[in-house]
């Protein structure tokens, strides 16, 4: 009896969670792109509240390699919220971010359509050697096309 008694409350509430969740699916979307170079990046965007829609997050894929000026690789894993508002321009969000403090520098420019998007990204990171010269590593110059993710949430039975 207790079981049932679960069961059915679970049954009442997956139709109210259905319908916030619904609605914060339409405002934010998800892209996985592909660069030029064969790796991947994500990519989220969000509709604020006065409805203009951002770039929320850039994510580098697992196993992400930065060439260095060196002929070293350095493998990087890397995810960007930012709390600067990226906020397109009609279709297009730009991106030049560059943080001393940290050594990087960010530059996207994306194309976002409700199922595709395309653009170029570079990221560079400098550091400083055992030996107290610096190593600059960067992906260069990179096109990208990316493709929506879409998730639905499974039905109840």
């Amino acid at each position: 009896m207790k079981r049932i008694a679960i069961v059915l409350a679970g049954l009442l509430v997956i139709p109210l969670l259905a319908g916030p969740a619904s609605a914060a699916d339409k405002a934010s979307r998800h892209y996985r792109a592909e660069t030029s170079d064969g790796q991947t990046l994500r990519f989220g965007t969000v509709r604020d509240e006065d409805g203009r829609r951002r770039l929320n997050s850039v994510f580098f894929g697992e196993g992400f390699q930065l060439p260095c000026d060196d002929g070293t690789t350095l493998p990087y894993n890397g995810a960007g919220f930012s709390v600067w508002p990226w906020y397109f321009e009609g279709r297009t969000v730009t991106v030049e971010e560059w943080q001393e403090q940290s050594n990087f520098a960010l530059h996207l420019v994306g194309t976002f359509r409700p199922a595709t998007a395309s653009g170029t990204f570079r990221y560079t990171v400098v550091f400083l050697n055992e030996d107290e010269t610096a190593r600059r590593c960067s992906t260069g110059d990179l096109t990208w096309t990316a493709k929506r993710l879409y998730w639905t949430p499974p039905t109840p039975r």
